[in-house]
């Protein structure tokens, strides 16, 4: 170990990088590109959301009141509009 520290090896990390660790590099690339479009597509979500809950609140309300109530069993969708 000693003598392998002391001798004159020369070690490209450049050389490394490009040859070595290509394969890692592509797929570290591949993974950013894929979070970059997650977050544009969570990004525009949520402007779009927050576009629809800016129009609810402007819009002047058509009833006075109305009523929503669940019934059937627990995770069914039946759901009845009281007004």
């Amino acid at each position: 170990m000693k003598r392998f520290l002391y001798s004159k090896v020369f070690f490209s990390i450049g050389s490394f990088m490009t040859f070595r660790l290509s394969e890692y590099d592509r797929r570290l690339k591949n993974y950013v590109e894929v979070s970059i479009e997650e977050y544009k597509m969570e990004q525009e979500y949520q402007n779009f959301i927050q576009s629809l809950r800016d129009y609810v609140m402007a819009r002047e309300p058509r009833l006075e009141k109305s009523t929503c109530c669940a019934s059937g069993p627990p995770g069914d969708l039946g759901i009845s509009l009281r007004f």
